[in-house]
């Protein structure tokens, strides 16, 4: 019988994190999609609008409004 993996609290959140945001993304792209068949500006779209969206767990703000609010530098 294999050993069950035991998870740290903080691997729970980034798979829960990780679904979540393939949820949000299959709104758009469906799921087996061949990326190349969706031109660089429709990716960059839908970044923006998955940045820009409001999440619970942010208090409702968006991803770009809590790293504004947290004065967390990053780069494109």
């Amino acid at each position: 019988m294999p050993t069950p993996i035991i998870r740290g609290n903080e691997d729970l959140i980034a798979t829960a994190n990780r679904e979540n945001t393939n949820g949000l993304i299959r709104q758009y792209i469906p799921k087996k999609s061949d990326f190349s068949n969706f031109a660089t500006e429709n990716i960059a779209e839908i970044q923006n609008k998955l940045n820009n969206k409001p999440r619970k767990t942010l208090k409702f703000d968006s991803p770009i409004q809590n790293l504004t609010k947290n004065k967390i530098a990053f780069q494109s």
